[in-house]
Parts: C-alpha cells; sequence; structure tokens
C-alpha cells in the first residue's frame, strides 16, 4: 500500500455555514485556482491563489455565486465507491473526494480521515492523500478543481473558534510514469540488539549515526533497563561496514537532527538523567566527526521534530522535563 500523504489546511475565510454554496475552478489562462463560497453576510465572495502556492487573495465580493459542482454517477468501468462527495472527470479516469469519517454500525476504512482525495484508472479506486483535519470534524459542503499539476479540494469546516470557515488543501500530482523510488539495504548497524532514537544526517556524502538508546540486557517487558550511547558511527560512500568516527559529549538519544551545508545538527535530546537543551553540529573532515556547540533551545526538548527551508531550521513539538 502506498503511503497516504497528509495536506495541511489553509484557511481562506469564514462563511455561512457547513451547507453553504462552494464551488472551486482552475483557471488555465490565469495559471490560478478560483474559490467561491458564501460569506457570513449571504454574499457571495470569491479568492484566488495560485497553483502549488500559499499566497491567496483576500476574500472579495464575487460577481456570481458558486457554480453547481459535479455530483457522483455511474462511470465505465465501474461505479462510485461508497462515501463520493464530488468528482472530476480527467483524461484518464476520474478525481475525487470522499468521506472517511467512521460511521456508527459498519467497518472503519483506512484511512480514518474527514476528507480523503482518491483517484480512478480503469475502474480501481486509490486513497493517495487525506485533508489533515482531526478525524471526527464534520466536513460540509466540498468542491474539487484540477490542473495539469494538482488538485485543489475546498470544503467548509468548523474551525476552532466555533465559526465555520472555508479551508483548501492541495495535492501535486505525480507522473504516472515516474520511476518508483529505487530502496537498497545498508549495512547492519554495529551495536546490537538495535537502536532506538538515534540521530542521523548526512555531511560531506558521507552517513552519521549517533547516540540512541536500547535494552541490552533484558527487554523493557521484563523489567530491562534502558541504555543511552555516545558512539558515532559513519558510513562512507561505497562502504560495506560502518566505521567508528568519536563520541558525543554525553550519551544522547531522541534528539531531533537535520542535514546542512556545514554539518548535521543535533537539537535537544535527552539520557537517563536530564533532557538537553543544547544544539550539537556534527562535522566530518574526512577522518573522524568533530562536533561544534550551536545554539541553545529556549528550553529544554526532546522527541521534537524539525526541518530545514530557505536557510533556516525549524523546530516543533517534543517533550520538556517533566
Amino acid at each position: 500500500m502506498k503511503k497516504l500523504l497528509p495536506l495541511v489546511p489553509l484557511t481562506l475565510g469564514e462563511s455561512s455555514g457547513l451547507a453553504g454554496g462552494l464551488s472551486a475552478t482552475f483557471d488555465g489562462a490565469k495559471g490560478c485556482w478560483r474559490v467561491t463560497w458564501i460569506s457570513p453576510a449571504g454574499q457571495p465572495v470569491q479568492v484566488e491563489g495560485p497553483v502549488g502556492g500559499h499566497e491567496w487573495s483576500q476574500p472579495a465580493p464575487a460577481a456570481d455565486g458558486p457554480n453547481r459542482q459535479g455530483e457522483p454517477r455511474v462511470l465505465s468501468g465501474g461505479a462510485f465507491p461508497e462515501g463520493i462527495l464530488v468528482w472530476q472527470q480527467l483524461s484518464m479516469g476520474c478525481a475525487a473526494l470522499r468521506s472517511g469519517r467512521r460511521v456508527v454500525g459498519r467497518a472503519p476504512r483506512f484511512p480514518s480521515a474527514s476528507l480523503v482525495l482518491c483517484g480512478e484508472k480503469s475502474g480501481v479506486w486509490r486513497d493517495v492523500a487525506f485533508a489533515d483535519e482531526p478525524p471526527e470534524v464534520e466536513i460540509g459542503t466540498v468542491a474539487l478543481a484540477v490542473a495539469p499539476s494538482h488538485w485543489l479540494a475546498a470544503y467548509l469546516v468548523p474551525s476552532e473558534a466555533g465559526r465555520t470557515v472555508c479551508r483548501v488543501v492541495q495535492l501535486a500530482c505525480t507522473p504516472p510514469d515516474a520511476a518508483p523510488a529505487a530502496w537498497r539495504k545498508l549495512p547492519a548497524y554495529p551495536q546490537a540488539p538495535g537502536m532506538a532514537g538515534m540521530m542521523t544526517g548526512l555531511h560531506q556524502g558521507v552517513l552519521i549515526a549517533t547516540g540512541g538508546a536500547n535494552f541490552p540486557d533484558l527487554p523493557p517487558w521484563e523489567n530491562g533497563k534502558k541504555k543511552f550511547y555516545a558512539e558515532i558511527y559513519v558510513l562512507r560512500p561505497g562502504q560495506t561496514t560502518w566505521t567508528a568516527a568519536g563520541l558525543l559529549p554525553a550519551p544522547r538519544a531522541y534528539a531531533a537532527a537535520v542535514s546542512l551545508p556545514d554539518g548535521v545538527l543535533l537539537i535537544g535530546g535527552e539520557s537517563s538523567e536530564q533532557i538537553y537543551a543544547d544544539t550539537l553540529l556534527l562535522q566530518w573532515d574526512g577522518q573522524q566527526v568533530r562536533i561544534k556547540a550551536g545554539p541553545p533551545l529556549p528550553t529544554g526538548t526532546t522527541c521534537a521534530v524539525a526541518a530545514v527551508l530557505d536557510g533556516s531550521v525549524y523546530v516543533a513539538g517534543g517533550y520538556a522535563a517533566g
């Protein structure tokens, strides 16, 4: 089964209610999306946004109200599966939105998501992505638009503030003839019986792995004691074994890690004694891994996630002491 993509929703503005009018279209001449719905004042409003982008216009009065979207019907090669809310015909197959909410008395269908994007080809339906909303939230009116490179799902949903809003998610379409990802098995890690909470990244083309924790003697359900590690290992391109390349200042696991041009940045993490607020930059110098101190976090954080975007490192989530 292919992994379903979680799509981050973008709120466009408030609407008159869950059952209000809503439409979404692709303007090929301008290369943009156009979404129209009914405002809380009962007037049609409209926004435009770039395909694949995030900079949408502010809601403005629309000359016409939302257009009626397509409704489920029997397709050549098979019928719509249960739960389809709206659809668009493609050159080959069909794009659609379906409800993934649980129904009392019926077996749950994966995924349990409020709104699922799915596609049909040669009579076979596959779920491909979902709007990252709480699984039990009520989705109102929905609309779907299709561009050559993306799908756009628009929908009305209650907000955290108790109002109804119009939101959208975009899905980048993968060409049907795209080559699948090539996976290969790497050499076994040298520390048995295995490791959790390791920190890994790439620098100078070398894979760096360090730290982590395991239960070397007894498993946790037999009252085994967790052990934390400070060893650093590297795997050079083309090599079949890992090489010891140094030690962390102290044992550490569950830190966020990102690969930067200057090295692998470890962010926070924990040991058996503390939760760390510092960051460490691991650099491969051709012989071993050197360690430099990075900027500290505002507070000790473990099990966080991190990403790099436009030259900045973003850290989110995790646990603090206690």
